[in-house]
């Protein structure tokens, strides 16, 4: 696939220049006069060193980033990728369907906990912004994973520059990782059980849980809490089911497969435990509900009666409330 002596990256790092080829292949290292000279010096030699290693270190990574951009042009994907949406840092792809799901698990968790932009992670990894934007929604999956070795020693070039960042080791940052995906997929799991449990018409102590559920919803947490709808509902499993069959081969959880998801009629409404708040919810009205729970949080102020009651009636929740205020009916 790659010419042997074809250099597709050249990085420069403290002074050395470093030129690999698309396999990794180190082709060509330049080292400037002054840094063979403070070698001599104490600590020099070994300061030389280092410098030298992570020179061809993210050698490797640039060109690892090259030949994955190239991989997917000769397979045909680059259209395929160049159409995705460009998504808020908020908006995260399941991780589940990357690569190499634990190190994109673990920087994202990481990057949130520290509270740390694309931005702030690249300056610290000293990596291109754009490399990180592309590996946080997919678009870029390392070559070296997509040739086979999906673990840590696949993308070590790509995980120790991060892990660093992070002030961790690269398998620290990878058990981290791989926690978070098991974690992930358990209260994902767990969410569908209990929805579907209740779409079904369990009784018993579910009804306490649904009335319980009910009770608790309120405008400026309706989508925390969990509101979804039965088509949406049908996407959730279908993907899941993709990732056990990915897994095993086999569905993860029966459901009844449709030949076509209409956008616009969603069916049920349901609640955080499967009840049925709306018999028939659209798309239209959905987005509106949304919407309005999202201004509740960041523009309080403009929240209407008008608007509470016409949630209330679409919920079939004549006490809902709003931030702990109550709204009187709608004259």
């Amino acid at each position: 696939m790659w010419r042997a002596r074809r250099v597709v990256a050249r990085v420069r790092h403290h002074g050395i220049e470093v030129s690999t080829g698309g396999d990794k292949t180190l082709l060509g290292i330049r080292i400037p006069a002054a840094a063979l000279r403070t070698a001599h010096e104490p600590g020099g030699r070994a300061k030389l060193e280092d410098d030298v290693r992570e020179a061809v270190l993210r050698g490797r990574v640039a060109a690892d980033y090259e030949a994955a951009g190239v991989f997917s042009e000769l397979i045909g994907m680059a259209a395929i990728l160049a159409d995705m949406p460009e998504l808020p840092e908020d908006k995260e792809p399941d991780p589940r369907f990357m690569v190499v799901p634990e190190l994109v698990a673990a920087v994202r968790e990481l990057m949130r906990e520290r509270g740390w932009t694309r931005a702030d992670l690249a300056a610290r990894a000293e990596l291109e912004e754009k490399l990180l934007a592309d590996l946080l929604v997919g678009r870029y999956s390392p070559f070296e994973a997509m040739r086979g070795r999906k673990h840590l020693n696949g993308v070590i070039d790509l995980a120790a520059p991060l892990a660093r960042a992070f002030d961790l080791t690269p398998e620290e940052l990878w058990r981290r990782g791989r926690r978070r995906v098991d974690a992930f997929e358990r209260a994902k799991r767990r969410q569908i059980k209990k929805v579907v449990k209740g779409l079904r018409g369990r009784r018993g102590r579910r009804r306490d849980a649904e009335r319980a559920s009910r009770a608790a919803l309120a405008l400026g947490k309706l989508a925390g809490a969990g509101l979804i709808s039965e088509t949406e509902l049908d996407l959730i499993i279908r993907e899941e089911n993709l990732v056990e069959m990915l897994r095993s081969g086999r569905d993860w959880l029966a459901w009844r497969h449709k030949d076509k998801i209409d956008n616009e009629e969603l069916g049920l409404l349901l609640g955080p435990n499967g009840e049925v708040l709306h018999e028939a919810i659209t798309r239209t009205e959905l987005d509106r509900l949304f919407a309005l729970d999202s201004r509740a949080v960041t523009d309080p102020e403009s929240v209407t009666a008008e608007e509470v009651e016409w949630a209330r009636k679409l919920l079939g929740l004549p006490a809902l409330e709003w931030r702990g205020r109550r709204f009187g009916p709608a004259r």
